[in-house]
Protein backbone atom coordinates (compact mmCIF):
# COMPACT_ATOMS: atom_id res chain seq x y z
CA UNK A 1 0.00 0.00 0.00
CA UNK A 2 1.27 3.46 -0.90
CA UNK A 3 2.49 5.31 2.20
CA UNK A 4 3.58 8.61 0.61
CA UNK A 5 1.67 11.71 -0.53
CA UNK A 6 -0.08 11.58 -3.88
CA UNK A 7 1.52 14.84 -5.03
CA UNK A 8 4.74 16.74 -4.53
CA UNK A 9 4.46 20.23 -5.98
CA UNK A 10 3.27 19.81 -9.59
CA UNK A 11 4.26 16.13 -9.68
CA UNK A 12 2.06 13.12 -9.05
CA UNK A 13 3.97 10.42 -7.16
CA UNK A 14 3.24 6.95 -8.55
CA UNK A 15 5.71 4.60 -6.89
CA UNK A 16 8.68 4.69 -4.53
CA UNK A 17 11.89 3.66 -6.31
CA UNK A 18 14.58 3.92 -3.64
CA UNK A 19 16.44 6.14 -1.20
CA UNK A 20 19.92 7.25 -0.26
CA UNK A 21 21.49 9.00 2.70
CA UNK A 22 19.77 12.30 1.95
CA UNK A 23 17.15 11.77 -0.75
CA UNK A 24 14.30 9.63 -1.99
CA UNK A 25 13.44 8.79 -5.59
CA UNK A 26 9.93 8.27 -6.95
CA UNK A 27 8.35 7.27 -10.21
CA UNK A 28 6.20 10.28 -11.06
CA UNK A 29 4.52 12.32 -13.76
CA UNK A 30 3.40 15.91 -14.18
CA UNK A 31 -0.34 16.04 -15.00
CA UNK A 32 -1.84 16.42 -17.48
CA UNK A 33 1.27 14.87 -19.06
CA UNK A 34 1.29 11.15 -18.28
CA UNK A 35 4.94 10.60 -19.26
CA UNK A 36 6.67 8.94 -16.31
CA UNK A 37 9.88 10.42 -14.93
CA UNK A 38 12.20 9.87 -11.96
CA UNK A 39 11.77 12.49 -9.23
CA UNK A 40 14.59 12.80 -6.71
CA UNK A 41 13.59 14.70 -3.55
CA UNK A 42 16.14 15.94 -1.05
CA UNK A 43 15.34 15.18 2.60
CA UNK A 44 13.81 18.12 4.52
CA UNK A 45 16.63 17.85 7.09
CA UNK A 46 19.09 19.13 4.48
CA UNK A 47 19.45 22.89 4.83
CA UNK A 48 20.85 25.61 2.61
CA UNK A 49 24.13 25.38 4.53
CA UNK A 50 24.62 21.68 3.86
CA UNK A 51 27.23 20.23 1.53
CA UNK A 52 24.53 17.78 0.40
CA UNK A 53 22.38 20.62 -0.94
CA UNK A 54 25.37 22.07 -2.79
CA UNK A 55 25.99 18.64 -4.35
CA UNK A 56 22.31 18.38 -5.29
CA UNK A 57 22.36 21.79 -6.94
CA UNK A 58 25.63 20.93 -8.69
CA UNK A 59 24.14 17.70 -10.01
CA UNK A 60 21.19 19.61 -11.50
CA UNK A 61 23.46 22.28 -12.99
CA UNK A 62 25.73 19.70 -14.62
CA UNK A 63 22.90 17.54 -15.94
CA UNK A 64 21.19 20.59 -17.45
CA UNK A 65 24.31 21.11 -19.62
CA UNK A 66 24.79 17.45 -20.55
CA UNK A 67 22.24 16.33 -23.10
CA UNK A 68 23.66 13.05 -24.36
CA UNK A 69 22.30 9.61 -25.19
CA UNK A 70 24.53 7.97 -22.59
CA UNK A 71 23.78 10.39 -19.76
CA UNK A 72 20.51 10.42 -17.82
CA UNK A 73 18.55 13.41 -19.15
CA UNK A 74 17.76 16.44 -17.00
CA UNK A 75 14.13 17.57 -16.99
CA UNK A 76 13.47 19.97 -14.13
CA UNK A 77 14.89 21.32 -10.88
CA UNK A 78 13.32 23.43 -8.19
CA UNK A 79 11.89 23.83 -4.72
CA UNK A 80 8.44 23.06 -3.35
CA UNK A 81 7.38 23.83 0.22
CA UNK A 82 11.01 24.19 1.26
CA UNK A 83 12.11 20.87 -0.27
CA UNK A 84 14.38 20.62 -3.32
CA UNK A 85 13.74 18.22 -6.19
CA UNK A 86 15.38 17.05 -9.39
CA UNK A 87 13.28 15.56 -12.19
CA UNK A 88 15.10 13.38 -14.68
CA UNK A 89 14.61 10.72 -17.30
CA UNK A 90 13.18 7.47 -15.92
CA UNK A 91 15.41 4.54 -16.87
CA UNK A 92 13.55 1.24 -16.76
CA UNK A 93 16.33 -1.26 -16.23
CA UNK A 94 19.11 -2.06 -13.79
CA UNK A 95 22.54 -0.77 -12.82
CA UNK A 96 25.78 -1.90 -14.40
CA UNK A 97 26.50 -3.70 -11.13
CA UNK A 98 23.95 -6.35 -12.15
CA UNK A 99 26.31 -7.50 -14.93
CA UNK A 100 29.36 -7.95 -12.69
CA UNK A 101 29.92 -11.67 -12.30
CA UNK A 102 28.42 -12.60 -15.66
CA UNK A 103 30.66 -13.74 -18.49
CA UNK A 104 30.41 -10.99 -21.09
CA UNK A 105 31.83 -11.58 -24.55
CA UNK A 106 33.85 -9.10 -26.56
CA UNK A 107 31.03 -7.36 -28.48
CA UNK A 108 28.97 -6.76 -25.32
CA UNK A 109 31.97 -5.54 -23.32
CA UNK A 110 33.14 -3.26 -26.09
CA UNK A 111 29.65 -1.87 -26.71
CA UNK A 112 29.16 -1.01 -23.02
CA UNK A 113 32.60 0.56 -22.79
CA UNK A 114 32.11 2.58 -25.96
CA UNK A 115 28.84 3.99 -24.66
CA UNK A 116 30.36 5.02 -21.35
CA UNK A 117 33.37 6.55 -23.11
CA UNK A 118 31.00 8.50 -25.35
CA UNK A 119 29.15 9.92 -22.33
CA UNK A 120 32.42 10.86 -20.64
CA UNK A 121 33.67 12.41 -23.86
CA UNK A 122 30.66 14.76 -23.86
CA UNK A 123 31.39 15.78 -20.27
CA UNK A 124 35.11 16.24 -20.86
CA UNK A 125 34.43 18.43 -23.89
CA UNK A 126 32.54 20.75 -21.53
CA UNK A 127 35.48 20.75 -19.12
CA UNK A 128 33.80 18.44 -16.58
CA UNK A 129 35.16 15.46 -14.66
CA UNK A 130 32.56 13.06 -13.21
CA UNK A 131 34.82 11.96 -10.29
CA UNK A 132 32.55 9.12 -9.14
CA UNK A 133 32.19 6.69 -12.03
CA UNK A 134 31.42 3.17 -10.78
CA UNK A 135 28.97 0.38 -11.73
CA UNK A 136 26.29 1.70 -9.35
CA UNK A 137 26.31 5.05 -11.16
CA UNK A 138 25.51 3.56 -14.57
CA UNK A 139 21.99 2.51 -15.51
CA UNK A 140 21.17 0.12 -18.35
CA UNK A 141 17.92 0.35 -20.25
CA UNK A 142 16.14 -2.80 -21.36
CA UNK A 143 17.51 -2.11 -24.84
CA UNK A 144 21.09 -2.17 -23.54
CA UNK A 145 21.72 1.59 -23.58
CA UNK A 146 24.12 2.67 -20.82
CA UNK A 147 23.40 5.96 -19.06
CA UNK A 148 25.70 7.68 -16.57
CA UNK A 149 24.05 9.32 -13.58
CA UNK A 150 24.91 10.91 -10.23
CA UNK A 151 26.81 14.04 -11.25
CA UNK A 152 26.76 15.58 -7.78
CA UNK A 153 30.55 15.33 -7.41
CA UNK A 154 31.39 16.59 -10.90
CA UNK A 155 33.87 19.48 -11.16
CA UNK A 156 35.42 21.62 -13.84
CA UNK A 157 38.77 19.90 -14.29
CA UNK A 158 41.83 21.65 -12.96
CA UNK A 159 39.63 23.66 -10.61
CA UNK A 160 39.46 21.99 -7.22
CA UNK A 161 41.37 19.20 -5.47
CA UNK A 162 39.37 16.05 -4.77
CA UNK A 163 39.28 14.70 -1.26
CA UNK A 164 38.87 10.98 -0.67
CA UNK A 165 35.81 11.78 1.41
CA UNK A 166 34.28 13.63 -1.55
CA UNK A 167 34.25 10.61 -3.82
CA UNK A 168 32.08 8.26 -1.81
CA UNK A 169 28.32 8.51 -2.16
CA UNK A 170 27.78 6.13 0.77
CA UNK A 171 28.31 8.59 3.58
CA UNK A 172 26.31 9.31 6.70
CA UNK A 173 27.75 12.80 7.10
CA UNK A 174 30.06 15.01 5.10
CA UNK A 175 33.63 13.70 5.35
CA UNK A 176 32.77 10.23 6.66
CA UNK A 177 33.62 7.39 4.27
CA UNK A 178 31.79 4.17 5.05
CA UNK A 179 32.74 2.07 2.04
CA UNK A 180 36.05 1.37 0.25
CA UNK A 181 36.60 3.85 -2.64
CA UNK A 182 37.31 1.09 -5.14
CA UNK A 183 36.96 3.18 -8.31
CA UNK A 184 39.28 6.09 -7.51
CA UNK A 185 42.22 7.00 -9.70
CA UNK A 186 45.71 7.09 -8.13
CA UNK A 187 45.73 10.89 -8.22
CA UNK A 188 42.32 10.93 -6.56
CA UNK A 189 43.65 8.93 -3.60
CA UNK A 190 46.33 11.60 -3.18
CA UNK A 191 43.84 14.48 -3.20
CA UNK A 192 45.35 15.99 -6.32
CA UNK A 193 43.61 18.19 -8.88
CA UNK A 194 41.86 15.93 -11.35
CA UNK A 195 41.74 15.86 -15.13
CA UNK A 196 39.63 13.74 -17.51
CA UNK A 197 42.29 11.04 -17.17
CA UNK A 198 40.89 10.30 -13.71
CA UNK A 199 37.53 9.29 -15.21
CA UNK A 200 39.37 7.12 -17.74
CA UNK A 201 41.08 5.22 -14.91
CA UNK A 202 37.72 4.67 -13.20
CA UNK A 203 36.21 3.45 -16.47
CA UNK A 204 39.18 1.10 -16.89
CA UNK A 205 38.48 -0.38 -13.45
CA UNK A 206 34.81 -0.90 -14.37
CA UNK A 207 35.66 -2.60 -17.67
CA UNK A 208 38.33 -4.80 -16.07
CA UNK A 209 35.81 -5.92 -13.45
CA UNK A 210 33.16 -6.64 -16.07
CA UNK A 211 35.60 -8.64 -18.18
CA UNK A 212 37.44 -10.55 -15.44
CA UNK A 213 34.44 -10.85 -13.11
CA UNK A 214 36.65 -9.51 -10.35
CA UNK A 215 38.12 -6.15 -9.36
CA UNK A 216 41.82 -5.80 -10.29
CA UNK A 217 42.69 -4.82 -6.72
CA UNK A 218 41.76 -7.32 -4.02
CA UNK A 219 42.05 -5.27 -0.80
CA UNK A 220 38.84 -4.65 1.10
CA UNK A 221 39.61 -1.84 3.56
CA UNK A 222 39.60 1.77 2.44
CA UNK A 223 43.25 2.39 3.33
CA UNK A 224 44.48 -0.83 1.71
CA UNK A 225 42.56 -0.45 -1.53
CA UNK A 226 43.68 3.18 -1.88
CA UNK A 227 47.29 2.03 -1.37
CA UNK A 228 46.92 -0.68 -4.02
CA UNK A 229 45.40 1.72 -6.52
CA UNK A 230 48.15 4.24 -5.85
CA UNK A 231 51.18 1.94 -5.67
CA UNK A 232 50.50 -1.41 -7.36
CA UNK A 233 50.29 -2.07 -11.08
CA UNK A 234 47.00 -3.56 -12.18
CA UNK A 235 47.30 -7.25 -13.13
CA UNK A 236 47.15 -8.18 -16.80
CA UNK A 237 43.58 -8.83 -17.92
CA UNK A 238 44.63 -11.72 -20.17
CA UNK A 239 45.24 -13.79 -17.03
CA UNK A 240 41.44 -14.11 -16.74
CA UNK A 241 40.34 -13.36 -20.32
CA UNK A 242 42.84 -14.81 -22.81
CA UNK A 243 39.97 -14.99 -25.31
CA UNK A 244 39.84 -11.21 -25.67
CA UNK A 245 41.98 -9.65 -28.42
CA UNK A 246 45.32 -7.96 -27.64
CA UNK A 247 43.82 -4.60 -28.61
CA UNK A 248 41.35 -4.87 -25.73
CA UNK A 249 44.04 -5.94 -23.24
CA UNK A 250 46.33 -3.13 -24.32
CA UNK A 251 43.58 -0.52 -24.05
CA UNK A 252 42.65 -1.55 -20.49
CA UNK A 253 46.32 -1.56 -19.47
CA UNK A 254 46.74 1.99 -20.80
CA UNK A 255 43.55 3.15 -19.09
CA UNK A 256 44.93 1.81 -15.78
CA UNK A 257 48.35 3.42 -16.14
CA UNK A 258 49.38 5.18 -12.92
CA UNK A 259 50.58 8.19 -14.92
CA UNK A 260 47.54 10.26 -16.05
CA UNK A 261 49.14 11.68 -19.25
CA UNK A 262 49.79 8.15 -20.50
CA UNK A 263 46.11 7.19 -20.44
CA UNK A 264 44.04 7.44 -23.63
CA UNK A 265 41.39 10.12 -24.01
CA UNK A 266 37.68 9.30 -23.89
CA UNK A 267 37.60 9.86 -27.65
CA UNK A 268 40.32 7.26 -28.24
CA UNK A 269 38.67 4.78 -25.87
CA UNK A 270 35.37 5.26 -27.70
CA UNK A 271 36.81 4.75 -31.18
CA UNK A 272 38.82 1.68 -30.14
CA UNK A 273 35.93 -0.02 -28.38
CA UNK A 274 33.45 0.87 -31.10
CA UNK A 275 35.64 -0.97 -33.59
CA UNK A 276 35.86 -3.97 -31.23
CA UNK A 277 32.10 -4.08 -30.75
CA UNK A 278 31.43 -4.85 -34.40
Amino acid sequence: MKSFPSFFGPYQLIAFLGSGATSKVYRANRPPDTTEIALKILAPSVTTADEWLRRFQREASVMRRLQHRNIVHFLDFGESDGMWYLAMELVNGSSLRSLVGQRLHQPALAKLGAQLASGLEAAHQLGLVHRDLKPENVLLTRDGIAKILDWGLARMFGQLPARASDTENDVTSVGMVVGPPRYMSPEQTLGEILTPASDIFSLGLCLFELAARRHPFSATSTIEVMAEIRDQAAPALDRWRPDLPPTFHQLIARMLDKNPPKRPSATEVYSTLRALSA
